[in-house]
């Protein structure tokens, strides 16, 4: 029963992470470089240095304007490349976290449907179903405005997910060795 339960939990939220996913390449290329470009100015902002005599007020204000969704130009003095090279990695870290996630819950999905819990296979058909995933999202941004299809993002994605299963297998190996009724 509890195992039951746990399989739909874990069904639900691989479910909700492939719609992110979607949803995420849904948006149109302008849309999405700006909102990579607003979590960038955020990272920017926060990891600037700042004067003592200043900090208190800065760290302030900075955090009432984050916290409100307004991000003022004048605390920062961010350069275009700063901001694009901040954006570059946003984007590239974001592919591969959205897929990591996905490998993680997949892969525990997987665990709860293998009866002989030989987690080797279970590894294997999370990868195949991230990896064909990953594949669907590209192709799906082809009829997305300004959106295309990119082998590189497919690699992240792979990356991403290969991190997420051996994360999930790491957890459940560690797991099983101290409790056996796993």
């Amino acid at each position: 029963m509890k195992r039951d339960f746990l399989s739909i939990f874990l069904f639900i939220i691989v479910i909700l992470n492939a719609a992110v996913i979607f949803y995420n390449s849904s948006i149109d290329s302008e849309s999405s470089n700006e909102a990579s470009k607003y979590i960038s100015r955020i990272f920017l902002i926060l990891s600037q240095k700042t004067d003592k005599d200043n900090y208190g007020e800065l760290e302030k204000s900075g955090a009432e304007n984050i916290a409100t969704g307004h991000i003022p130009e004048d605390l920062s003095e961010i350069s275009s490349a700063d901001l694009n090279k901040m954006n570059d990695k946003i984007r590239t870290y974001s592919h591969s976290l959205e897929f990591m996630t996905l490998g993680f819950f997949s892969f525990l999905f997987a665990m709860t449907k293998t009866k002989s819990l030989q987690y080797h296979f279970s590894m294997l058909y999370t990868f195949l179903f991230t990896a064909l995933y990953a594949v669907s999202d590209e192709w799906h941004q082809l009829f997305v405005e300004g959106r295309s299809f990119q082998v590189s993002d497919i690699l992240l994605d792979c990356v991403g997910s290969s991190f997420g299963v051996l994360f999930a297998c790491t957890i459940f190996l560690i797991l099983k060795k101290s409790n056996k009724n796993i």
